[in-house]
């Protein structure tokens, strides 16, 4: 199977055009399309095979700036196929792994007469986080951590432990925009509730830095921090 890659654009800035692409077997077939002028119709044919899912990386570069895109090709078309060892099914695609049933990403799945339009793509435990990343772009974060503090600013007619640095938790990557942020205590020694530190609110990288707050002063009273997060991945 032949790919053909057909580039048109029109820039002001960009004056150097690369294509590569990358697919399970190989990688770096690599061609460049110069020209000094702002507009250019290019062509670049790559050798590929229909059974492997291709990733197509078109890079355009000048002295001022770079910018990539990034397009998916599939497979070839088959209503089902079996992989070559025997151990796995494409469902109108290639079937390019083992222990797995592969579906063509633009069919939908039914079933119980429903459509589902979402599902966990992945889902685990990293670096103290509960995780749950969802392809529409949803993820889902939950952690806990045990903290010892004293409460004894004074705060009006109550008492603050005063922002405390170890609440600020760092995510296992920086979404897209910022996070809808649940935290609330478990208290083990003392009653209390939680508040954002001030002028510490949290980013699309970390959950920003909470104080404890009581009506009453305490010394060493032991909280547990319960984060429930959801934002975009993607």
């Amino acid at each position: 199977m032949t790919l053909y890659f057909l580039l048109h654009c029109e820039f002001y800035l960009f004056h150097i055009f690369s294509v590569s692409f990358w697919d399970i077997l190989s990688f770096d077939y690599f061609k460049t399309l110069s020209h000094s002028i702002d507009s250019k119709t290019g062509s670049v044919i790559f050798p590929a095979s229909g059974e492997s899912s291709l990733e197509v990386t078109v890079t355009l570069r000048d002295a001022f700036n770079t910018s990539h895109v990034v397009v998916s090709v599939g497979t070839a078309f088959v209503l089902l196929d079996c992989h070559s060892s025997g151990k796995g099914i494409g469902v109108g695609k290639v079937a390019e792994l083992q222990n797995t049933l592969d579906v063509f990403p633009n069919w939908d799945f039914k079933y119980i007469n429903a459509v589902m339009t979402d599902f966990v793509m992945e889902q685990g435990i990293k670096n103290n986080w509960h995780y749950r990343k969802w392809y529409s772009g949803v993820m889902e974060l939950s952690a806990r951590k045990s903290i010892t503090v004293d409460v004894k600013n004074r705060w009006g007619s109550l008492f603050t432990s005063g922002p405390i640095s170890e609440t600020d938790l760092t995510y296992l990557f920086v979404f897209k925009e910022l996070l809808t942020v649940i935290v609330t205590l478990s208290p083990i020694t003392w009653a209390g509730i939680v508040m954002t530190g001030s002028g510490q609110v949290g980013s699309t990288s970390k959950t920003g830095v909470f104080e404890v707050v009581r009506g009453l002063e305490a010394t060493n009273a032991t909280y547990v921090f319960n984060y429930d997060v959801v934002g975009k991945w993607k």
